[in-house]
């Protein structure tokens, strides 16, 4: 009797990690490349008491499985992306937010010597500025100023 509880137990342990992770995916798929914070709170909203814990574990468990990435920026936290296929990005630094841009293969042999002896297995580039949207806004706040 004892060990069919705990196959039953196992069980609901499955299913409730699989809704988790079912409900991180449908996340991702609507937040653009968010924190595990971001996801958490866009999960909470469908299941109150879930936990931080939960989330960020069964994100790194997702990263994992290789159905998400993980990109760790300057600024701390790593942010997920479900586009597991190649391809760089685009950080803005004023509103925090990442651009997917298409992959394009670099050219190792500028870093002839640096490599020498190594074996490239990927390469992904991440471009850092500021944003169009970003930049309206500030030209839009300093016209605002220059006629106060």
């Amino acid at each position: 009797m004892h060990g069919h509880f705990s196959k039953q137990k196992e069980d609901l342990l499955k299913t409730r990690n699989t809704i988790q992770k079912k409900l991180i995916m449908e996340s991702l798929n609507h937040l653009s490349h968010p924190t595990a914070e971001e996801v958490w709170l866009d999960i909470s909203k469908s299941i109150p008491n879930v936990s931080r814990t939960t989330v960020y574990r069964n994100l790194n468990k997702l990263v994992d499985e290789n159905k998400l990435v993980s990109l760790t920026l300057d600024q701390g936290g790593a942010h997920f992306d479900c586009n597991t296929q190649a391809h760089n990005h685009f950080y803005c630094r004023v509103c925090n937010k990442l651009y997917d841009l298409p992959h394009r293969d670099l050219d190792l042999s500028h870093f002839q010597d640096q490599l020498e002896g190594c074996a490239v297995e990927e390469s992904e580039v991440l471009l850092k500025g500021v944003c169009q949207a970003c930049q309206d806004k500030a030209e839009d706040l300093l016209g605002k100023e220059s006629k106060a």
